[in-house]
């Protein structure tokens, strides 16, 4: 608990009464007067020894009671304490004959601290002058020890004189939960904000992915389109085209062919032979030696990717008759063959 915790007094501002106002509602002032507790011989002229008090019924009563009080004659100065300011300090029978206003601890600043000064002071006379209850709440340093107080103070009369018998009410473990529910808010509302600005920033990022996937969608579908029409126009070019054509396996299987290619050769998917089978033989350009369709079947295993070759070749048509045509291929990136082929 820091002095700036702990500073300040305060009470409720009631309204100032003179002398001569005082003296018409006497009836109504609370003072309690303790002359039948005292033994005449306690007081002196009509004043208390207030070292005396101890001793005396009074005294015995203020040690009986379970909270801490002080007696405070009318120049501000603590002239009795009881035994339960023990619970503050240990050194609480120190406090006898030390003005009161020592027991508040002012702030550094000089304004702070003579403005303190001035309300601690305003509140006891304000006492001794309206003999009403007060209540006001205050930093008090006993010996060191600091406590949130809450002060109850009234008048007490004693022969011609007046006291303040001040009953302090501890509040600073009050205080303590206050100060910390009051920080564990704070803690929590930064929490809140902290989390709301990360559920705003998620929630943007969110929308900025929302936005992107969006694009990429739309792009994606754009692709998807033009994917299915140039599928349909490969499908119409395939099927309208004047060439026999066809797409073969690396191993001479025959995957597709077109309806020039049924035309030209009488085959259908389902009985045409194996590349090795349907090249009876052929030539290249460039070598007038016949190959088998296996020799040219390795041969062609040995292209790179999109490389075109062309020759000319007797090929097997269905029946078992031979039909001489020149036909080119192609490899593609996945490993198959187009070929084309026409009358020779």
């Amino acid at each position: 608990m820091t002095e700036n915790d702990l500073s300040g007094i305060e009470f409720g501002d009631q309204p100032e009464a003179s002398p001569q106002q005082l003296r018409l509602r006497s009836a109504s002032t609370e003072t309690i007067d303790l002359a039948g507790l005292l033994a005449e011989d306690a007081l002196s002229s009509g004043t208390l020894d207030l070292s005396s008090v101890g001793a005396t019924s009074f005294g015995r009563l203020l040690d009986a009671l379970p909270i801490p009080a002080i007696l405070i004659d009318q120049r501000h100065t603590v002239g009795f304490v009881n035994q339960s300011c023990g619970k503050i300090s240990p050194d609480y029978l120190e406090l006898r004959g030390i003005p009161f206003l020592d027991l508040v601890p002012r702030p550094a600043d000089q304004e702070r601290a003579q403005a303190l000064a001035e309300k601690t002071v305003s509140l006891l006379e304000r006492v001794f002058l309206t003999r009403k209850p007060q209540v006001a709440e205050a930093i008090l340093e006993i010996r060191k020890t600091r406590v949130w107080a809450r002060l109850h103070l009234r008048t007490v009369g004693i022969g011609f004189e007046r006291y303040v018998l001040l009953l302090i009410e501890d509040m600073t473990h009050e205080k303590r939960q206050l100060e910390l529910s009051r920080r564990q808010e704070r803690e929590s509302s930064k929490l809140h904000d902290d989390l709301q600005r990360r559920v705003q920033s998620i929630n943007e990022e969110l929308s900025r992915a929302t936005a992107q996937l969006s694009l990429e969608t739309d792009a994606h579908l754009r692709t998807q389109r033009h994917l299915r029409v140039e599928k349909q126009k490969l499908a119409i070019m395939w099927e309208q085209a004047p060439l026999a054509a066809a797409l073969v396996a690396p191993t001479g299987t025959f995957h597709q062919i077109n309806p020039c290619f049924t035309e030209m050769f009488g085959y259908d998917i389902g009985d045409v032979p194996s590349f090795k089978d349907w090249i009876a033989q052929a030539w290249s350009d460039t070598e007038f030696t016949p190959f088998t369709g296996a020799d040219w079947l390795d041969a062609l295993n040995t292209l790179s990717e999109q490389q075109t070759v062309s020759a000319s070749a007797a090929v097997t048509c269905k029946g078992g008759t031979t039909r001489d045509v020149r036909f080119s291929w192609a490899r593609l990136d996945d490993g198959h063959y187009f070929i084309t082929c026409q009358a020779d």
